[in-house]
């Protein structure tokens, strides 16, 4: 009975391990991507587990290179296998001509997968359009037509051949100029791809046009060369190559999350020499945080200094900012020309920037220097509110010289008559022209009033402010000197007291009546 079971639980796991080698082959890489950059694979992760790629392999099948298809042959059969079902493949033979296989990129699925395989096994039999002669120029010809259309946004290239340039006869050589053309064509294949081009280079004896031929591929195919020199060496490759694919693949969508990030930063300086920094930027997926981290003046004598914000690095997840980034100020108060150059530093902060580092991943470095030349006024006090203390104090001291003025003007003095009533009837009245203190009573000064036994004195004097306390006009007060008290429209006072009086208003003393009147 046990060994019964042991033979079931063998037969299982052999089952798994043959069902299931693609899967276990996916999740080590992934558990390794997860391990190695939790924040991005915490972001992107599931991008990566559907990111699909296009694989391109051109293979030299020319008679001097039948020698290494035991070379080539498992090493790619291992490779196909390895590929998982929504990536793209496509086979081009090359020699005298190249030919594709099964007519150009082919979506990856079981039966595909049989089908490379047969096809691989019979890749180096001889074919008269391709055995004689080997012409780089028809292979970059091919790839350029077969990346015209392509399925997936991340694509590999593979070339394996000696890079022995030996066309027909007849046919154009690789020069400079064919090499120039090809890169300008496949640069455009590149557009919104991400491109990665590697040369397995296979024994030679002598020279070859590797050189040359790396001229015809863009910087953006990333083109990379290796030596193969052993069946052993190019099934190591491609074992390690299966492995980096993954972390080529994210590497390849962290990438292209870079783009559309659109950064506009419009520093200035204004009159009081306050350095603002206007700041428009379009975030992506992979940044979202921008940070003005610093700001400079160069270009400057030393009479001029610059107060930095001590609120700097400041970061904003905002799309459109104003940030006070310092102060410009000269040794000496007043207005000044400045004439030099604002440099500002601005960066895209996140918490993942050494996962970006070991992924070999530049942030953008964002540096602006711009030119100024503009009037600067440096004071204790911003130019608004210096105009405005300065036009304050003009209005001040024109209203305190009319101040002055107006207390000694006539139209503010005494003016009119002086008319006394004794029980309703009057029996005297005087004119007073710009006097400052009229005096009412038995002592005259100048209003004598004898009659009906008058024993009190009344003075009406003008009450002046100091032109400092510009706002206040001249009052009319009235004193009793003499007497018990009076009475005006204000109440009853004793005597000695004061209280102010109008013109037109009346003074009641006992059975007299004082009215100063125009």
């Amino acid at each position: 009975m046990k060994n019964i079971c042991s033979t079931t639980c063998i037969l299982i796991i052999g089952f798994l391990l043959n069902v299931f080698p693609c899967l276990a082959q996916d999740l080590i890489p992934l558990k390794v991507l997860e391990k190695d950059y939790p924040s991005l694979m915490e972001k992107f992760g599931n991008e990566v587990k559907n990111q699909r790629a296009n694989y391109l392999f051109a293979i030299d099948v020319s008679g001097t290179m039948k020698q290494y298809a035991n070379i080539v042959i498992p090493a790619m059969s291992q490779f196909i296998e390895s590929l998982e079902e929504g990536d793209n493949v496509n086979i081009i033979r090359f020699g005298t001509a190249a030919k594709v296989s099964l007519g150009g990129f082919s979506d990856i699925s079981k039966e595909t997968k049989m089908s490379l395989k047969q096809y691989i096994q019979k890749l180096y039999e001889k074919d008269l359009d391709l055995y004689a002669f080997t012409d780089l120029n028809c292979l970059l010809d091919q790839i350029n037509k077969q990346l015209q259309i392509q399925k997936n946004d991340l694509t590999f290239i593979f070339v394996l051949t000696d890079f022995v340039n030996d066309p027909a006869p007849g046919k154009k050589n690789l020069t400079a100029i064919i090499c120039k053309h090809y890169r300008e064509s496949l640069e455009a294949r590149g557009v919104d791809h991400t491109m990665y081009m590697y040369a397995l280079q296979l024994p030679v004896k002598g020279d070859n046009q590797l050189d040359l031929f790396k001229t015809a591929i863009p910087e953006s195919f990333r083109f990379e060369t290796f030596s193969i020199t052993s069946p052993q060496a190019l099934k190591s490759w491609f074992d390690r190559k299966k492995a980096e694919i993954l972390l080529d693949r994210f590497r390849a969508i962290i990438n292209r999350k870079q783009t559309d990030l659109h950064v506009i930063a419009e520093p200035e300086i204004t009159i009081d020499g306050k350095i603002i920094q206007h700041i428009s930027w379009k975030p992506n997926e992979l940044f979202t945080t921008l940070s003005l981290d610093s700001v400079q003046v160069d270009g400057v004598s030393d009479v001029w200094m610059l107060k930095r914000y001590s609120g700097l690095p400041f970061d904003s997840e905002d799309d459109y900012n104003e940030i006070f980034g310092g102060k410009v100020k000269h040794q000496s108060w007043g207005f000044h020309q400045f004439n030099g150059i604002l440099k500002v530093k601005l960066s895209l902060p996140t918490s993942y920037d050494n996962e970006l580092k070991k992924l070999e991943i530049s942030k953008p470095e964002i540096s602006i220097n711009q030119p100024i030349s503009k009037i600067i006024f440096t004071f204790c006090l911003p130019l608004w509110l210096t105009g405005m203390i300065i036009l304050l104090l003009l209005l001040y001291s024109v209203a305190v010289v009319r101040a002055f003025f107006r207390n000694r003007s006539y139209k503010w003095k005494i003016n009119g008559r002086i008319v006394v009533e004794h029980r309703a009837v009057q029996i005297l009245e005087y004119p007073v022209n710009g006097e400052t203190r009229v005096g009412v009573g038995c002592d005259g000064m100048p209003v004598a009033v004898s009659a009906y036994n008058c024993d009190w004195q009344l003075t009406i004097y003008q009450k002046t402010f100091c032109c400092l306390q510009c706002w206040k006009k001249p009052l009319y007060k009235v004193t009793l000197e003499k007497g018990s008290g009076f009475e005006t429209a204000n109440g009853n006072f004793m005597l000695h007291d004061i209280t102010s009086i109008a013109k037109g208003d009346f003074i009641s003393i006992d059975n007299f009546n004082i009215i100063w009147c125009d």
